[in-house]
């Protein structure tokens, strides 16, 4: 696992879950209108095909790249236990 790993690749595991969910939050707040849930749907699954990296990237600045190498890092550790 590295900052190449999709998220999908992820989202079984607990940590993977949690990121799921932050990410979802996100969007929902974005694109919260029920006349852009089509909009919604297609961005949820094109951000689970991304790289972990890529969310840094798209968010601005709230996830940086130390803060994924931690996310990687956390479920490395989930994966071995």
């Amino acid at each position: 696992m590295d900052r190449n790993t999709a998220l999908e690749e992820i989202k079984d595991l607990d940590m993977g879950k949690r990121s799921l969910e932050l990410v979802s939050r996100h969007i929902a707040v974005r694109f919260g209108g029920e006349d852009q849930r089509d909009m919604r749907f297609m961005i949820e699954k094109m951000l689970w095909q991304m790289p972990l990296q890529s969310l840094a990237v798209m968010s601005c600045g709230t996830l940086t790249l130390p803060m994924i190498d931690g996310l990687v890092s956390c479920a490395e550790r989930e994966t071995l236990f």
